[in-house]
Parts: C-alpha cells; structure tokens; sequence
C-alpha cells in the first residue's frame, strides 16, 4: 500500500510541477515580489516625505489684531525646520481661497482677554493642507510653552517646578525579541496562510477538476490502485506544496526583515539587541504548525474542488473558502484577543493566535498541543470524508450532484433530494448566521438570542429544502414511529448520556481549561423561568437542530454513502459545530447514536425526543437540583469512587445494548451473531 501511496504521490508531484502557473505563483510570488512589494513601498514612503519637506505650504493670515503677535509667528516658523512655509496676509475671503486650493491653511485669530487663541483651517481632504496644518499646530504649540516659560521666569519663578511639577518617562521592559515578535504577530501569521492557501488551491484545482477536464481522472481510476491510495497520494502532494509555498514565504519574509536589521544597524541610527538563539525554537514550533495546517488546509481545498467540473468552476468554488481564512485570519490584527481552550479548536484562528504567541515567546505547550491535536483531527476528517466523496461515481462524473440551490427554483425538480454539496452550503450558512446574527442577539438580548439562533437554524434549514423542491418525509424521514423504537430511541439515549458523562469527566481532568470555560457559558442560565429554560435549552435544539443534522444533513449524505458512514460523518460534524473540545469529543458520540436511531426508525421523531430527553435532564439539574439529588446523587459528586464510575460504565453499556436491540429488531440482532460464530 505505501508503495502504491509513493508511486502515485510522486506522478502528482511532477504533474503539479509541470504546471507553469502554480510554480509561478509559488516561486515567483514569494522570491521576487515581495521584495519588490517592500522595496517600492519603502522608496514611496521616502518619496512622499521627501516631497513633504521639499514643498512649499501657503498660509493665509486673517483677522491678526495685533503686529507683534504675527511677527512672532512667522519668526517661529522661519526657524522650524524640515518645511518650508509662505506667509502671506490676506485682503479677501481667505474661506474662499482655502477651498480654490490658492492657500494650504488659514490662520485666524481673537484677542480673549489677555489670551490669544488662533484657529486653524485646513481641508482634510488635501494632504498639503494636512500637513501644513499639523506643522503650524506644532509651532504654536512652541511659541504657547515659550511665552509661558518667559513669563514665570519674569515673574521670578522656577520654570520647572511651576510647568513641570510632575514629570514621566515610558521604560519598555520587554526585550527586543518580544518587541519585534509582537510586531510581526500581527503580520506573518496573516502572510503565512494565505501563503498556504494560494499554495494548496491552484494544485488542488489541477489534481481534480483539472482531471476531469483533461479526461484523465477515467484512466487513473482504471489503474490497480485503491481509492485510499489515490487519495493519500493527491492529499500529500497538494500538502506538500502548500507547505513550501509558506515555507518561501516564510524565508522571504525572513530575508527582508535581516536586510532591514543590517540596514538599521550599519546607518548609524542604533542597534537592535536582539538574541538570534532565542528565535530558532519557536521558527521550529512555526514550522511545525504551518506543516499541520497546510494539511487542514489541502484536504478542505480538495473536498471543494472535487465538486467543480472544471478549472474556473473549480475557482469559483474555492473563492468563498479562501474568503472565510481571509477573514479569520484578521483575528492576528486585534491586540486584545488571546489563544485559550475554546479558540484552541476553531480552525483557521487557532493558529494565528498560535503563531502570534509564538513570535512573542508567550506559548504555552497547553495550548499548543491543543491546537496541533486539533488540526490533525480535522484534517482526518476531511480526508475520511474526501474518501468517501472518491467512493461517490455521481460526484466524480458530476451527474447532477452540483449545488442545486445555484439553479432556479423553477428549473428544480420536485421531490428531489439535496446533494452533499448543499448541506455542506447550509452548514457553512448556518454556521456564519451562527457567528454573527447568533452571537450578537445573545449579548443584545442575553437569554432570549440564544432561541433567536435556534429559530434561525429552522428557518434556514426548512428555506433550503423549499427552494429545492425537496422530497419533505424522505428528506427528513417524516412518519410515526413503532413504540419499540420510541422505547429504543430513550434506552440509546440513556445509555448515551451516560456515556458522555463519563467521557466529560475524563476530559475535563486533562483539559480543565475547556471544562471552566463550559461553566462559564452555563452562568447564562441561571435565574431564568424553568418553562422558558425548557423551551430554549431543551424543546427547540430537539427540534431546530434535529432538522439540520439528522434531517438535510444525515438525509442528504445517507442518499450518496452507506449508511455507517452518513452516521459516524454526520455526527462527528455535529459534535465539532459546537466548536469546544469537551464538547466535540461528547456531542459526536451523542450525534453517532441521534443519526443511528434515525436510520434504525426511519423516523426523526425518535431523534428529536432522545435530544428533548438529554437536554431535559441538564435543565433539571440546573432547576431542581436537591430532588434530582435524591434521585440520581452520582450526578452531583465532585470526586466519584471507583465503584460510581463502574456502575456507570456497566448501566451505559446495558442501556445502550438495549435500545439498539429495540431499534435493529432482535432478530437482525442474533443473525448477525450467529453468522460471526
């Protein structure tokens, strides 16, 4: 097998290497551009400062009630040095000149008392008169502290101690790496992944929908190789690229930022103290990491391009996901944010955040196996699903499993069912709505945005399957379900929440970030009316987050792949969608066994009421916690025995036995037993 996964990898290496336009990109952009880029920014910075102290600024006076006053403004200003100035008193409208652009500022005055108070007035729209108007600012500034000094020094009084009687001085104590670092966090984490997105897109492009343009996907599928090696092979190889692209990227980067260091050194103008030694580890660390996401980053950019059929579908394709990594990559450029247990898990954010510590020498080896450990799974996701989307003959030769909700509503045909590409477009939809509309209706109206987000999931979900004319009962498997399925759907459920109790616990002793982080969240619940927590905490998930995943998402990928595969995949996406670690691990076994039941009663009534169940119980804790006490005491012990955790392992282990039995019907149960044996 690793030599089928060489062979191939090696073909899509050179395949891509033969590419003109990918290696341009790849090389051209990172070696000689940015370069380019840095130099002719830096030569027009001079230039436009250069200009500024060539030029020769008009400023108009008005309204000057006394000569000695003007002279000792222009005297002060024939002495600042950098910029020159033409002074000039006017005879008409200085407003009008001003606007004409005849004269860059206007100086008027009035006599207050004994204070002279000048006004400035400039046109912010004119650099000229900016400039002028900052300059003159300046000056008068100068002439306010002089006249002031002369004064107290004639009145017989120490300067200092009356001007002065309280001094400061900013003493950084940051070391020079920690300085620079925090310079560059904001810049290179930003410059690296879309260095490593424009290095996966262009060969992920080229390896699949450039494929099927070229008509040689047919000729590759014929070879005697096995989907998992050809997918191995086209996932390492784009990793492969889009790794070295950052990795220029990186080193280009590099290369300005020792240039500019011997610059600054060799003019004269200082040195930088800066420990060389000290920046080789966390390079290192960086490298590592861009390494991991470049494979996140590969496998997503290939999962979206397998649905184009050709090259440009393939771009318009890929434009919304480099977009959405635009966009989380800005998260590098707010200064207040930092790297905790929840952003460890949120892709894309969690290694800019990573990167951006890194540089300021802040990490913690906590955080960092976090953010590695996650990458890595969900790259493992994304190529198990990629996998399966190989296995798919309908995706491969694109007959019709194209984004439908691109088409009209009345070219759509009735009855239909959506393709995987669509739920992955109602996910990606729900998810923004969930980011955005969700997270500021819950700080705008607290407990009541929470229902909001809920609600606008159903309506998303249920908008999508009515712009595509779906089949509704198929769809979401709409039918009343066999009493032994109910019973079955509660015993699974039973034996699920046991279940992750047990694995909550574990995890919350490894990661006792992620386990704070969660109580915190639950802070929002209390004191609030129990119908209303019911409502919101325990009726509308059931029924708003069924319809989403085990109803468009499950009934879309179960229609394209074998039914294990639809359940394992559909729920560990809905364990990750409540983007928390603890939360990912748990609520993807509690999804697999949702999605099972689904499949098992052909009914997603049986789901919503195993959810209504789960989320019930929270709400009675967190409502009646002395009466649920009494009755279920493990819940509330902060260090269980042994014995507790055996109890709870067998009872979830009987529980979960039973109600899949319920569900498969006791007959399929002993077959299939007695076929092992």
């Amino acid at each position: 097998m690793l030599k089928g996964i060489k062979s191939l990898y090696k073909k899509e290496l050179l395949d891509i290497i033969r590419d003109k336009k990918s290696m341009i990109i790849m090389f051209l952009v990172p070696l000689i551009v940015y370069p380019l880029l840095f130099a002719g920014s830096m030569y027009a910075v001079t230039f436009f400062i250069n200009k500024q102290e060539e030029a020769t600024y008009v400023v108009g006076f008005q309204e000057v009630l006394e000569q000695d006053t003007l002279e000792q403004v222009m005297k002060k200003v024939e002495e600042s040095d950098g910029y020159k100035f033409k002074i000039m008193k006017l005879k008409e409208d200085g407003s009008k000149l001003l606007e004409k652009g005849d004269i860059d500022l206007l100086l008027t005055s009035k006599q207050n008392g004994e204070k002279v108070e000048y006004q400035l007035k400039y046109r912010s729209t004119k650099n000229s008169s900016t400039t002028a108007a900052n300059h003159m600012s300046e000056v008068i500034e100068q002439m306010r502290v002089e006249l002031s000094e002369n004064a107290i020094k004639e009145a017989g009084l120490d300067v200092e101690s009356v001007l002065y009687p309280v001094s400061g001085e900013k003493v950084d104590t940051a070391p020079t790496e920690e300085s620079m670092g925090n310079i560059l966090g904001s810049i290179l984490p930003f410059l690296l992944i879309i260095s490593i997105v424009t290095g996966a897109i262009y060969p992920a492009i080229d390896t699949t929908a450039g494929e099927k343009e070229r008509g040689t996907l047919e000729t590759l599928l014929t070879l005697p190789v096995s989907n998992f090696q050809m997918i191995m092979s086209k996932f390492l190889s784009v990793s492969t690229m889009a790794s070295v692209s950052a990795l220029l990227n990186f080193v280009s980067v590099s290369i300005i930022g020792i240039y500019f260091y011997q610059s600054f050194s060799i003019s004269g103008n200082g040195t930088l103290d800066v420990n060389m030694n000290t920046l080789v580890p966390a390079f290192l660390i960086m490298l590592l990491c861009v390494i991991v996401f470049a494979m996140l980053i590969s496998a997503l950019c290939l999962c979206f391009c397998l649905f184009a059929k050709s090259f440009k579908e393939a771009q318009n394709y890929t434009t919304p996901l480099m977009l959405v990594i635009m966009v989380c990559g800005y998260v590098g450029f707010i200064p207040d944010i930092a790297l905790d247990s929840r952003l460890a898990v949120v892709p894309v954010v969690n290694i800019v955040l990573l990167l951006k510590d890194i540089l300021v020498f802040k990490y913690s080896f906590y955080h960092l196996f976090l953010v590695f450990i996650t990458n890595v799974v969900y790259s493992f996701i994304v190529v198990f699903i990629l996998s399966k989307m190989y296995n798919s003959e309908s995706l491969l030769y694109n007959d019709g499993n194209g984004m439908k909700l691109f088409q009209r509503r009345s070219e759509q045909k009735n009855g239909q069912m959506p393709g995987i590409a669509d739920a992955i477009l109602l996910l990606s939809v729900a998810l923004l709505v969930q980011f955005y509309v969700g997270s500021i209706a819950v700080l705008k109206i607290g407990f009541a945005g929470i229902a909001l987000e809920q609600l606008l999931f159903l309506v998303l979900t249920i908008g999508f399957a009515w712009y595509m004319r779906v089949d509704f009962k198929k769809l979401f498997s709409i039918k009343i379900p066999k009493v032994r399925h109910v019973f079955g759907g509660v015993l699974l459920a039973v034996g699920a929440f046991l279940t992750t109790l047990l694995l909550s616990d574990a995890l919350a002793k490894i990661l006792p970030d992620s386990a704070s982080n969660l109580e915190e969240m639950g802070e929002m619940f209390n004191n609030q009316p129990v119908a209303a927590l019911f409502f919101v905490v325990a009726v509308l998930p059931a029924v708003c987050e069924e319809a989403l995943f085990r109803g468009f998402l499950f009934g879309s990928m179960k229609v394209k792949w074998k039914p294990a595969t639809a359940i394992v995949v559909s729920g560990i996406i809905f364990g990750v969608y409540h983007m928390s670690l603890i939360k990912a691990v748990t609520i993807s076994i509690f999804g697999i066994a949702l999605a099972f039941a689904v499949e098992c009663s052909g009914c997603i009534l049986v789901s919503i009421l195993m959810h209504l169940c789960n989320n019930g119980v929270s709400v009675l804790v967190s409502a009646y916690p002395k009466q649920v006490e009494k009755v279920l005491p493990f819940l509330f012990e902060t260090k269980p025995s042994a014995r507790v955790y055996i109890g709870m392992t067998v009872a979830a282990i009987l529980f979960a036995l039973a109600g899949i039995m319920l569900l498969r019907g006791k007959k399929k149960i002993f077959k299939k037993v007695l076929k092992k044996c």
